[in-house]
Formats: structure tokens, C-alpha cells, sequence
């Protein structure tokens, strides 16, 4: 089961990389939504969730999101231009690295009141 302060991850696109996050993610206990592309994101999106596309989707997911949502592209090539506010995350994905990653940012996201 997945851990109460545990964000959501929303995984939009279609690549074996985004397929090994969903696995580590899963094997961590973060509850994954997948959505095929950003047309897809208005009917999946959920509150308080990170987002990791493709490198070719983070301009769309960016723009379907508020500023505060947490956008991560899986880029072959971390210095290739990507939107503003969309972290670069290398592929092939390295574990350690994406649950770092996931844990720093899980920490920006706003805090729901009961």
C-alpha cells in the first residue's frame, strides 16, 4: 500500500524509461496514473502529483499544469533545451537517482488540510 505522504506520480508518454519508473516507483509504493499523452492529461490529472514525461512531452505537460506541480522530462540528453521549470532527469533512469529525485520534490509540493 502506498504511504500516506507519498505523492502521486502521473506518467505521461510512451517510452521503456517512463516503463522502469513506473516499475521502481511501484516497487517504493508511490501510486502511478498513466496517461498516453498530454491530451490525455486534463482527464487524468490529480492534485498534489508529480509528473514525468519524455523530454518531447514536457512542453505540453508544463503548460497543462499549475507552476507548483513538479514536472521531471526523461532526457537523453540533460542539457538539451527543456522548458522552464521541468527538471531533467538522464536517461537510462539510475534508481538511486530517481527516488532522490522524487523525494526532493515530493517536498515542494503543497501540503493538503484536512
Amino acid at each position: 500500500d502506498a504511504l500516506p505522504d507519498q505523492a502521486q506520480l502521473l506518467l505521461i508518454g510512451e517510452s521503456p524509461a517512463l516503463v522502469d519508473v513506473m516499475e521502481f516507483a511501484g516497487d517504493w509504493n508511490y501510486p502511478v496514473r498513466r496517461a498516453r499523452g498530454a491530451e490525455q492529461v486534463a482527464m487524468a490529472a490529480a492534485r498534489d502529483c508529480l509528473v514525468i514525461t519524455t523530454a518531447a512531452e514536457a512542453a505540453a505537460a508544463r503548460a497543462a499544469f499549475p507552476p507548483d506541480t513538479p514536472v521531471v522530462a526523461l532526457a537523453d540528453d540533460v542539457s538539451a533545451s527543456l522548458p522552464r521549470n521541468v527538471y531533467a532527469l538522464a536517461v537510462p533512469v539510475r534508481p538511486a537517482k530517481l527516488r532522490a529525485l522524487l523525494e526532493q520534490l515530493q517536498k515542494t509540493l503543497p501540503k493538503s488540510i484536512p
